[in-house]
């Protein structure tokens, strides 16, 4: 339960946040002849598939929800990322200057560092637990495999 109320708290606070940066970018592009489609085309570019990947995770963590917690944590870790960066695109329209862009985008490599590491561990326990299963099934499978060979052999004894 922890885990679904902090998802939907990042969640809100990110639908704030975007939705406080469109409204401001409105304002500050309101008056002019052009757009920040034309003067800040990678940062819209950056934000755009960075939200469509956030949509993407969403309803996959939301469909995905019965396997596993690794799953979950993955799909987790993967969402805090494309949410970040989404964000960081459409706050860099708002700095002055090209080191302030500079600044934001290794904050957030930084996080995006921060949270590859645990997502690593998560993908890592995710593959480790499924090879596990696998193993577990095999050897299942084998004895009792061997179990009906043994069975057959006491028959045809007695």
């Amino acid at each position: 339960m922890q885990g679904s109320t902090s998802f939907t708290t990042c969640h809100a606070v990110y639908t704030f946040l975007v939705t406080t940066l469109i409204g401001l970018l409105q304002v500050k592009y309101q008056n002019k002849n052009v757009s920040p489609f034309e003067t800040h085309l990678t940062s819209i570019r950056s934000f755009v598939i960075a939200v469509f990947i956030y949509c993407l995770v969403t309803v996959g963590k939301i469909i995905t929800k019965n396997y596993g917690a690794n799953c979950s944590k993955i799909l987790g870790y993967v969402s805090l990322i494309s949410g970040t960066l989404s964000s960081v695109s459409l706050a860099v329209i708002f700095l002055p200057t090209l080191l302030s862009s500079v600044i934001m985008f290794i904050i957030w490599a930084i996080l995006f560092a921060m949270v590859a590491r645990f997502l690593y561990k998560a993908i890592y326990q995710w593959f480790y637990q499924k090879i596990v299963d696998a193993v577990v099934q095999v050897l299942e499978l084998c004895t009792s495999f061997m179990g009906q060979g043994l069975m057959e052999q006491q028959r045809l004894l007695v």
